[in-house]
């Protein structure tokens, strides 16, 4: 899917929502994925607005507890955030949670944007604003690319899927 995009939409919601202290939550950096272009979308909007960047890494394997503790560290040693693009729903809901344990509550204290919006996690957290990428269809290419490579074809490798900005009351 189109990984700017997602970047792009998220932060700019968090700017029209007049955040200017936006934390920019991501995955290890080293490894290189689609989703880094996440991070370029970030960097690019808030350098477009005059507004300073902050990104930092939680890395994926780490347990629940463990990025619960590296969030909690980061709204430590800036008390100034007022907006988290969170690199992925999940982690959205580990902020939420930190910040209900801080007496904090979104979005009136901090507002935040996640990213996937899969059903599963808007079953368990519909008021999540995020911007959702259409899962069901990066599974059918996906499936499709391992089928033409059985049948000794090229899979299509350029496709980017769009993305859309769903609104919850979270941001």
């Amino acid at each position: 899917s189109d990984s700017y995009g997602i970047g792009e939409l998220a932060t700019r919601r968090l700017i029209d929502d007049g955040c200017s202290r936006i934390l920019c939550l991501r995955n290890n950096s080293r490894m290189r994925m689609p989703a880094n272009k996440r991070t370029d979308a970030y960097h690019d909007v808030v350098e477009q607005a005059g507004l300073p960047a902050l990104v930092r890494e939680v890395g994926f394997v780490k347990s629940d507890d463990e990025k619960s503790a590296v969030v909690a560290k980061i709204l430590d040693e800036n008390p100034d955030i007022d907006g988290i693009f969170a690199g992925d729903d999940t982690m959205a809901a580990i902020c939420l949670n930190v910040m209900k344990q801080r007496g904090l509550s979104a979005p009136d204290d901090i507002k935040v944007v996640g990213a996937d919006g899969a059903r599963r996690t808007m079953t368990f957290m519909p008021d999540l604003t995020t911007v959702r990428q259409d899962i069901d269809r990066i599974g059918e290419l996906a499936a499709q690319s391992i089928i033409a490579l059985v049948n000794g074809e090229k899979p299509e490798s350029n496709t980017k899927l769009p993305v859309e900005l769903i609104e919850g009351k979270t941001a």
